[in-house]
């Protein structure tokens, strides 16, 4: 029997087992799909972090008030509890005065709902001086437009993710753009190539307390500030901490503030991801177990059921060798349409999850990525674990001997 002949017959005897055989793949669909789905997101968030602690950003401190939680929401990140004393202009100068730390500034972040008159999408709006932007982020450029001058009150700058789904990309500068029913023109887009800033709306610090609303003069959401060497950046943090404990009276019992640099946010957000990605992995794990057992007794059975059948062929010649390749073949084919279903709709699947991330990690560009190898991977992995469950059953169907084989009912 031909090659061609053993792939032509194993084909024939899948289609004729109908429902069993698209069950037995589903196993094997749920289990590529997901692994697909995770890897490639947690492998695309995990790039996005990378971009962000790149340059400046393996520098930045943050100083938040409250007992600071982490949220996973639009501005994703540090995140004051309710009543919280706010930061303000002492509390800035106590930051800019401690050792190690190069350019502190004031932030006004403000989750708002910002509108291009049809679309509306929830983003972060972060207040702050321009030419403090401008010191702390030296390294972004702009894509078009101008940066922000001391002048400025109701224009801004928007991140390029921004451009690019409100807008489609046709923006120009002076274009209007609404945000919680307020009109600010844009006055410059960042680069596409800034990850840190892609996502949120730049304006000074006055407008930004309008929107909040729960700031007044002078105080702050949060304050950053940039550490002069990269190899200090968590002794600094340390030092800004007992700078601001020993003006503001309080203890590390009861502190009214916390202060972290922005890559131990950042490890927490990894932290998450990858716990969520052994999760996922285990799950899929399962899928993948019960795929394989689905394979072995769909093929036993066929065994069972085609005793005569092998038998006949037996009498007609075909070897044991040929019988056993008909039956792995039949294996691989459902490892691999299994591993071909299951990538399409692990890219249907991460493509999903991605846009849900993009929504809620505003602060974190998040983006899937699926490489050549996890593809080719997928698949090879599929048909590999079609032909081990299948192993067992097609040795069997090999041994049957051809009167043995005639004779049973």
């Amino acid at each position: 029997m031909k090659k061609k002949d053993i792939f032509k017959q194993s084909l024939g005897n899948l289609q004729q087992q109908g429902l069993r055989s698209w069950l037995t793949v589903l196993g094997i669909v749920i289990g590529v799909a997901s692994v697909i789905a995770i890897v490639s997101v947690g492998t695309g968030l995990q790039k996005s972090i990378n971009s962000q602690t790149d340059g400046l950003a393996q520098r930045v401190g943050i100083v938040t008030p409250g007992q600071q939680g982490f949220s996973l929401g639009p501005g994703g990140g540090p995140e004051a509890s309710e009543g919280d004393p706010e930061l303000d202009r002492i509390d800035l100068r106590n930051v800019k005065a401690s050792a190690g730390v190069d350019v502190a500034y004031g932030q006004v972040d403000v989750d708002a709902e910002v509108s291009n008159g049809e679309l509306t999408a929830p983003l972060t709006v972060r207040g702050v001086t321009p030419r403090d932007w401008r010191e702390a982020n030296s390294d972004v450029e702009l894509a078009e437009g101008r940066y922000l001058t001391s002048s400025d009150r109701n224009s801004v700058l928007i991140g390029y993710d921004i451009a690019r789904n409100l807008y489609d990309e046709n923006i120009s500068i002076n274009t209007p753009l609404n945000i919680e029913n307020q009109t600010f023109k844009v006055a410059g887009i960042i680069s596409e190539d800034s990850d840190r800033q892609s996502t949120i709306v730049i304006m000074p610090p006055g407008p930004a307390r309008g929107i909040a609303e729960d700031l007044d003069t002078g105080e702050y959401s949060s304050i950053g500030f940039i550490v002069e060497d990269d190899s200090e950046v968590e002794a600094t943090v340390e030092r800004v901490d007992e700078n601001l404990k020993d003006a503001r009276g309080v203890t590390e019992d009861n502190k009214d503030f916390s202060v972290t640099s922005l890559g131990s946010q950042l490890d927490q957000i990894t932290s998450i991801t990858t716990t969520l990605n052994y999760f996922v992995a285990g799950i899929a794990s399962i899928s993948l177990l019960v795929g394989a057992v689905g394979i072995a007794n769909t093929m036993y059975m066929s065994v069972m059921e085609r005793t005569k059948e092998i038998g006949t062929l037996k009498a007609l010649g075909t070897t044991r060798r040929e019988i056993l390749q008909l039956f792995i073949t039949e294996s691989a084919l459902i490892g691999l349409v299994g591993g071909l279903i299951g990538l399409s709709l692990g890219f249907l699947l991460s493509g999903i999850i991605g846009f849900i991330l993009s929504i809620a990690l505003t602060d974190i560009p998040a983006s899937t990525y699926i490489s050549p190898f996890m593809i080719i991977g997928s698949l090879v992995f599929a048909v590999i674990m079609g032909v081990a469950s299948g192993t067992f059953p097609a040795l069997k169907a090999a041994k049957l001997e051809p009167v043995e084989a005639l004779r049973s009912e």
